[in-house]
């Protein structure tokens, strides 16, 4: 449910997380914060991983990739 607090949104959160740490980079810079919504949730917007990620970091990369699927019921819940 879009704008609700969830287990999915919790899950969505984490992902998000995990990217700022591995990349020390904020996942959204640059897009506004009034608009950020309806990107992340109408467009699909996710962040992008920087291009050379060591390949250890590649688990996390996917794990990360999952908590924040598009539909809120494909997350790890």
């Amino acid at each position: 449910m879009a704008g609700h607090v969830s287990k999915a949104s919790d899950v969505y959160a984490f992902g998000v997380l995990l990217f700022e740490i591995v990349t020390g980079r904020r996942a959204y810079a640059g897009v506004p914060i009034p608009l950020l919504p309806h990107e992340v949730a109408v467009r699909g917007l996710r962040p992008e991983w920087p291009e050379g990620l060591a390949p250890e970091c590649e688990p996390i990369r996917k794990l990360a990739a999952a908590c924040w699927a598009q539909e809120p019921q494909s997350r790890y819940v």
